[in-house]
């Protein structure tokens, strides 16, 4: 179900970091979280099957 976590190679440009880290912080920001941003990138690859879907998600947000 989960991607396995230490079988998952993932290669980002500097624009897609950058949306990943706008992601983040707005997840933190409001939902009060105390969690740092590798916790919640664990969480997220924890939650899809493909890095894919967390990177269209961001791309359908424009």
């Amino acid at each position: 179900m989960a991607t396995d976590k230490n079988r998952i190679m993932i290669s980002l440009d500097d624009k897609n970091l950058e949306k990943l880290e706008l992601l983040i912080e707005d997840a933190r920001d409001r939902r009060g979280m105390r969690l740092t941003k590798s916790q919640i990138i664990e969480l997220l690859l924890n939650t899809v099957d493909y890095f894919d879907d967390i990177m269209g998600a961001i791309y359908s947000k424009k």
